[in-house]
């Protein structure tokens, strides 16, 4: 997890330096250092290794002065998800990380974000289209069509399946029912 925190770090970082080279505003003076405000989004934190995500990123921030990083946690609820990305959006943060809870709600607002000129890094679940600068996450059909795959193997085609689900308005969960149905 430390990993995945220190690439995110990287990647905000770069994602910072890169859009601030391109852009036409004039963010800092001779006199004060540059402060970068990101905007981190989850879906829920009731789930322990997204609290010590955050945890990491807050501790990892703290080495760059710099950097500011605001958290919300939606608790598990798109609509709360939504405004505190717009919210985001009309605080003029620097960069925006989300973890969506489901792709096709969240797909306008993002899309506004980087239209607006916002990166925007989707984290863990994708939205739908191309209207961001990075997603970084598993390849979840592929872990489904792996455990579809193991299953079959171990049941030697003979048996029955029960298939337990996640939230499947999620992309993980519609990802890892995909793969898994192809590896059976």
């Amino acid at each position: 997890m430390k990993q995945v925190t220190r690439f995110l770090l990287v990647i905000m970082i770069s994602m910072i330096v890169i859009w601030t080279g391109c852009s036409k505003k004039e963010k800092h003076t001779q006199q004060n250092k540059a402060k970068w405000t990101i905007g981190m989004s989850q879906c829920n934190l009731g789930e322990p290794w997204r609290v010590q995500m955050n945890a990491d990123i807050k501790k990892a921030a703290q080495n760059h002065p710099e950097l500011k990083v605001i958290f919300k946690d939606a608790q598990n609820d798109t609509l709360k998800q939504r405004a505190q990305t717009e919210e985001f959006i009309s605080a003029g943060v620097d960069l925006i990380i989300i973890s969506p809870k489901e792709a096709a709600p969240l797909t306008p607002v993002v899309a506004q974000a980087y239209q607006k000129g916002i990166p925007v890094i989707v984290l863990d679940r994708r939205i739908l289209g191309d209207q961001y600068t990075c997603f970084i996450g598993a390849d979840n059909k592929k872990i489904g069509k792996a455990a579809g795959k193991w299953i079959a193997q171990l049941l030697g085609g003979k048996g029955k399946v029960v298939e337990l689900k996640g939230l499947m308005t999620s992309t993980p969960g519609q990802d890892r029912h995909t793969g898994f149905r192809e590896g059976l």
